[in-house]
Parts: C-alpha cells; structure tokens; sequence
C-alpha cells in the first residue's frame, strides 16, 4: 500500500477519533524503502488533555487493532509521540509523512520543538555514536 492509500484509508479512523491530533506515517514506506514484509510504521500525537489511560499498553493495543482492521493488515508499529524518546520523533518530523493534522499549530510547536531540541543535542548523539564505534573497533563493547 502507497502512503496516498493509507492517508485515504486512515483519515475516516483519525476524524473519528478526536484525541488524535496529528498523525504520521514514518518507516520504509515513507521513505520509498519499502518491501513486501514492510510492517507500515505510524506515529501519532494525542491531544494535550489525554489521560494516562490513552498512553497505556491497553489503549496502544485497542488503537493498533483499530488500524489492523483498517489497513486490512497485522504488519502494524504505532508509537506515541507524546511518549517517544527524541530521536525518534526527530525521525518521524524529518522522514515522516504527515497523514493527519486536526490541529496546525499543534503540529508547527510539535515539529519546531522536536527540531530545536534535537539540534541542541545532536552533537552529543554523534559523540555518542562515534565512542560507540571505536570501542567496537577495537574488539569490545
């Protein structure tokens, strides 16, 4: 399925669903990497006033059998960004597609937060990753 598809697909699902605010699809399908066991990688952000309930296990699970039954597929990741480490929302902002936004300005402080604070931290990751390597190099961890 073509990210057009899903964004057809999956716009009735997030209009019903008012605590989606944004939505994204991210991954190898967004990228134009994708192959025939692809799982479709979607990222979503609720809205500011959702309740623990909406970011537990239970409610994940509901949300990711929801879109099983729409994307007629069980190749499913759903990550909440509003529970993500950073680099994964940077790579959802950077690479992702957006397929939903109830809310643009919402949206921009999501991705202009997301960006800022990567970029102040981005030097550290890259260090980070570099010491990881030269230890690795040298035979160990």
């Amino acid at each position: 399925m073509r990210p057009n598809d899903i964004k057809r697909v999956l716009n009735p699902y997030f209009n019903a669903n008012p605590e989606i605010q944004i939505a994204y699809l991210f991954g190898s399908l967004a990228k134009g990497e994708d192959h025939p066991e692809s799982d479709v990688d979607l990222a979503i952000l609720l809205n500011e006033t959702s309740s623990p309930s909406q970011t537990s296990y239970r409610y994940k699970a509901e949300l990711i059998s929801e879109l099983m039954s729409f994307l007629k597929t069980k190749r499913i990741d759903l990550s909440i960004l509003n529970e993500s480490p950073l680099l994964l929302c940077f790579n959802v902002v950077h690479d992702g597609i957006l397929l939903h936004s109830k809310n643009e300005i919402m949206r921009i402080q999501f991705e202009a937060r997301t960006m800022s604070f990567y970029f102040d931290q981005e030097y550290y990751y890259r260090r980070h990753a570099e010491l990881a390597l030269e230890r690795i190099a040298r035979g160990g961890f």
